[in-house]
């Protein structure tokens, strides 16, 4: 995969049926945003997602052109994820799911997206 040159203000998501709490989906959701604006789409997408269970941090980190992304990871019983908390650009991205090595969907992120 290449290395995106200019990554864009912009939310990530990807769902899967929870392999650990029936009824549940797994949602990765990465935010690429200021510093600023970052945590607040966080707050507002698990705000929107009602009771959010287990929320963990993959990655973190900068892009080249100083916008600052974080990839995390959740499961939650809602189906629908909520597009409306961000005006911006908010796609399904197939390429965000649990992958065999531990750390492999956080090395795939940081090789894209990180200041290099």
């Amino acid at each position: 995969m290449a290395k995106n040159k200019n990554p864009a203000l912009e939310i990530r998501w990807n769902s899967s049926a929870s392999k650990f709490n029936f009824g549940c989906s797994t949602y990765w959701v990465l935010v690429v945003n200021y510093t600023r604006e970052l945590n607040d789409l966080l707050d507002r997408v698990c705000r929107e997602m009602a009771s959010v269970i287990d929320l963990e941090t993959i990655t973190e980190g900068k892009t080249e052109n100083n916008l600052h992304y974080k990839l995390v990871v959740f499961d939650s019983e809602k189906s629908d994820f909520p597009s409306y908390v961000y005006r911006g650009r908010v796609i399904r991205d197939s390429r965000l799911y649990r992958r065999q090595s531990i750390d492999g969907l956080a090395v795939l992120i940081d090789n894209e997206l990180r200041k290099g």
